[in-house]
């Protein structure tokens, strides 16, 4: 996935202290009020967001808008790829929001080593969001070590066949691999 213009932009002009910045937002409860309140963070998120933010931003009513600054920042810290937001994405594959959780777990693939993603993915194998679910299924896959045979073991017999398929593609996958 590549980023949108304007988080290109971003980051190419700001990347001394954006991953804490994304980690702030990615485990921050935002309100809408601090939305228009804080320039700053409304310019970041325009520019995090695209199109979609400022669709978002601009709906006076804001209510749609609270978890979508954190699936922002998930997607954005995949593609940063640092390491330093290990313990914030981790924190947010335990977010109420399934789309919070499924970004973040995306980005956990990205970031972390094999081994620390099955740790997180251990807890998420049971998720109640068959979107995080099939997206952990496809990460191990991607980016697991060998402790991913045991979780993808476990999602090849989920209840949710859409579940299953993305186990069953995630395990051919793996085993071309490694």
């Amino acid at each position: 996935m590549l980023l949108n213009a304007g988080a290109s932009q971003l980051l190419l002009y700001y990347p001394v202290g954006l991953t804490e910045l994304f980690c702030k937002i990615l485990v921050a409860d935002i309100t809408s009020e601090q939305l228009t309140e804080d320039l700053e963070m409304h310019t970041v998120l325009r520019c995090l967001g695209g199109k979609h933010a400022t669709k978002l931003l601009d709906d006076s009513r804001g209510a749609k808008l609270i978890h979508w600054p954190r699936v922002w920042a998930a997607r954005t810290l995949a593609l940063v790829g640092d390491t330093r937001c290990v313990d914030a994405l981790e924190l947010a594959t335990k977010d109420t929001e399934w789309r919070v959780r499924m970004q973040a777990v995306r980005a956990v693939s990205l970031v972390c080593t094999p081994s620390r993603l099955e740790e997180i993915g251990a807890s998420l194998v049971s998720d109640k969001s068959i979107r995080v679910r099939g997206m952990l299924a496809t990460c191990l896959g991607r980016n697991g070590g060998t402790g991913s045979y045991m979780l993808l073991g476990t999602l090849l017999r989920d209840a949710d066949v859409l579940v299953r398929n993305h186990a069953e593609r995630a395990l051919a996958r793996l085993k071309l691999r490694l």
